[in-house]
């Protein structure tokens, strides 16, 4: 496909990456939010699920290389920034705030700053991006990072820290 057939679609260069976000993405959410409906696990089940999903449709795909993307150029580009918040980052933060206060209202994890606990879910996918994008060069040949034992370990760190503990008292510090 040559460069002037793509402008008869897409008027800009920012219409085509936020087209490339939609299909790739955000248009995606209607999906996920589905699946979140019907998930009948624990939570910490979902949570494990949502991380291990994630990599294997976004970050194991050519498409987590648009979050490194709006990670490094975003002040550049303030409009599509903007854009990226609206239609990725405030989605994705929303579905994560309601797997945790699923696990909080079931009993299954303490109370929590949703606000922040959020991002204990998404630090680890974005550092996994920006592993497999920018330091993914600087790593090793004899350590390369395994995402799927990477995830699995910060799972279990994440769910032993959020998981209900029989000698707590439940009061948030």
């Amino acid at each position: 496909m040559s460069k002037g057939t793509l402008f008869l679609y897409f008027p800009s260069k920012e219409e085509l990456f936020k087209a490339v976000v939609r299909e790739n993405i955000s248009g995606r959410f209607a999906e996920w939010t589905q699946e979140f409906e019907e998930f009948e696990g624990s939570t910490s089940e979902m949570v494990r699920y949502c991380m291990r999903v994630w990599w294997e449709r976004i970050g194991a795909t050519r498409a987590s290389g648009i979050t490194k993307l709006m990670i490094s150029e975003a002040s550049n580009f303030p409009e599509l920034a903007a854009f990226y918040r609206q239609e990725v980052i405030r989605p994705g933060t929303e579905l994560m705030r309601r797997i945790l206060l699923r696990g909080i209202e079931r009993g299954e994890f303490r109370d929590l700053d949703l606000d922040y606990a959020v991002f204990s879910i998404v630090a680890p996918m974005v550092f996994l991006i920006m592993a497999k994008h920018s330091l993914g060069a600087c790593v090793a040949q004899d350590t390369p990072l395994d995402p799927e034992r990477y995830l699995d370990a910060q799972i279990d760190t994440l769910l032993l820290g959020l998981c209900v503990r029989p000698d707590a008292k439940g009061a948030r510090a």
